[in-house]
């Protein structure tokens, strides 16, 4: 899909506040704009692309923040309500009150990539730019309570670098959801795969243990 259509199809299906520095910063990486541009440019000209118009305080100062972030931790990808921010609460030590958003949230040892980048098809390409040039290793998640899943066959095989699987809220499944959902997450490409709870504690040694093995430094 040509860039121009991509980004107005995603405007037409995200009528909520996005966040243009992430898409900006997703562009540059992928080498589909300069990285030279400056944020107001690229925000003007988005403006006039899509006839809407997108306050730009927040924005503006956030991709100050990330444009020359680079990172060397888990990237956390899921559907909404998947398990995302438990996840990476798991992996930081800590629990967070931040809210739903929709932009990635980088936090010091993970960071989540929100569920409209996989739910939006034409996304799954920056998502795989955003491992390539952020991330150690990436968690991919399937929701066991509902077990819907957009992931193509094959579509965690793109990226570089080590893939867990995690089919979460696992206590809520019988036997049989268990191995669908895994068979799922193995369809998907992933180079392991396991079933996870955070309330019974299924899962969560082998998790941590693989986020501390692609991040060794931590």
């Amino acid at each position: 899909m040509h860039i121009k259509q991509g980004i107005r199809l995603f405007l037409e299906e995200n009528t909520e506040d996005i966040s243009l520095a992430y898409l900006l910063k997703a562009l540059v990486k992928a080498g589909m704009v300069k990285a030279s541009i400056r944020y107001m440019t690229f925000h003007r000209a988005i403006e006039q692309f899509s006839q809407r118009h997108y306050g730009h305080d927040i924005p503006q100062k956030r991709y100050g923040e990330i444009k020359d972030m680079t990172l060397n931790s888990p990237m956390i990808i899921g559907l909404p309500g998947s398990g995302k921010s438990t996840i990476s609460d798991l992996v930081e030590g800590e629990t967070s009150d931040h809210q739903h958003r929709e932009d990635c949230l980088y936090r010091s040892r993970s960071f989540e990539v929100p569920g409209s980048y996989i739910e939006n098809h034409w996304m799954h390409s920056i998502v795989i730019m955003l491992s390539q040039n952020q991330a150690s290793g990436v968690l991919l998640l399937i929701d066991g309570a509902s077990g819907e899943t957009l992931y193509s066959s094959g579509f965690a095989r793109a990226f570089n670098e080590p893939c867990l699987g995690v089919l979460t809220k696992c206590d809520l499944l019988s036997e049989e959801e268990r191995e669908q959902g895994l068979a799922r997450l193995v369809d998907a490409g992933v180079d392991m795969a396991l079933c996870l709870s955070t309330t019974t504690g299924e899962g969560v040694n082998e998790l941590l243990d693989w986020a501390r093995n692609v991040a060794p430094n931590e």
